[in-house]
């Protein structure tokens, strides 16, 4: 726990290291899920944020805004010098999960395990909970619109069948060395010579 004055940044980055880096079943760090074990959840939640992790950190901070940004010359540095081994580890998580070379949209809010089942209920139970929830947010949102439900959901139907419309699958495996081959572009190797002295 932190304590102002006491804690130390220190501490954060050990906890960090010990408790999330340090473990090959973070599922389990999620409070109230037992004890690490090989289980069906726990494999799904690293899936799912091996996922995250291509799209998110990393093919994310390859765009040209962060290139003369601050964290431009750590980006640039990072994925250069770990290109194999970042690599590798991705096409071992590709021929694990086939999404990771199937890639769509809907896949964005996959973080872990608790998108794979409603959280913190499962089963039939949390469905209902989260369609109910859902309900009470459109009811809310039609009567700060001034419109009935029925109106509002009317509104939204034409959007819905649009959305339907399927987009095209991308290959994060391609895309991540596609990002990384931009990313080494961003320095010089003469920053690269220096960087490493």
């Amino acid at each position: 726990m932190w304590q102002p004055g006491t804690s130390t940044i220190l501490q954060v980055l050990i906890s960090i290291q010990a408790m999330i880096l340090g473990t090959t079943q973070p599922y389990f760090n999620e409070p109230g899920y037992g004890t690490p074990k090989d289980s069906k959840p726990s494999k799904d939640y690293n899936s799912n944020v091996s996922l995250a992790t291509v799209k998110h950190a990393m093919i994310h901070w390859s765009q040209d805004q962060f290139k003369d940004g601050i964290w431009g010359d750590v980006i640039s540095t990072h994925f250069t010098f770990t290109r194999h081994t970042i690599s590798a580890q991705i096409k071992a998580w590709a021929l694990k999960d086939k999404r990771m070379r199937a890639w769509t949209p809907s896949l964005n809010s996959l973080a872990g395990s608790h998108m794979l089942r409603p959280y913190p209920f499962h089963g039939a139970h949390g469905q209902d909970y989260y369609a109910q929830l859902h309900a009470g947010l459109a009811y809310q949102q039609a009567i700060a619109a001034g419109q009935t439900l029925a109106q509002a959901q009317a509104a939204r139907a034409p959007q819905s069948a649009v959305a339907a419309a399927s987009p095209a699958e991308k290959d994060l495996v391609t895309e991540a060395e596609e990002a990384m081959d931009k990313v080494a572009a961003w320095r010089t190797p003469a920053y690269f010579r220096t960087a490493v002295l």
